[in-house]
């Protein structure tokens, strides 16, 4: 078993640069899915491929081929190019590419246009954009207070 893969990120005054890994960010075509740059902590290329644990406290953005568990305390988002198997869990999930197996948000999961989704989704909050399909089932939660 491969050991897991963590990142930890500086006070936002001092982040560094996100980190990009496979791929050349010049050459890439513009986002479908925005995010500043100083909000992403891990940034995983349209041309790697990446198998494991990813866990990281910050937003990470995959673009690139990914296939394992993927468990972030912020925000994690899927590019348009994306094609990721397994498990997410975030505070807010943003999918624009592939996704196959498991979404867990505690707040939030947005599905872009060009979302392709196979598999279940957990949620406080639900928001798919006309064009993308969904696969499998969709569990929908109101706020803590009215869980109680």
């Amino acid at each position: 078993m491969s050991e897991p893969f963590s990142a930890s990120a500086a006070p936002a005054s001092s982040a560094p640069p996100p980190r990009q890994v496979g791929g050349d960010p010049a050459a890439r075509a513009p986002d479908p899915v925005p995010a500043a740059a100083d909000e992403v902590a891990i940034a995983i290329g349209p041309d790697a491929h990446f198998e494991g644990l990813l866990t990281c406290p910050r937003s990470t953005r995959i673009d690139g081929a990914f296939k394992g568990q993927v468990t972030g305390l912020d925000r994690v988002e899927l590019g348009a190019e994306s094609r990721v198997e397994g498990r997410i869990e975030a505070r807010d999930i943003v999918v624009a590419g592939h996704f196959e197996g498991e979404l867990h948000a505690s707040r939030s999961v947005k599905l872009r246009e060009t979302a392709r989704v196979t598999g279940d989704i957990d949620t406080r909050e639900l928001s798919a954009e006309e064009g993308c399909t969904v696969t499998g089932r969709c569990r929908t939660r109101g706020s803590a207070s009215k869980d109680r």
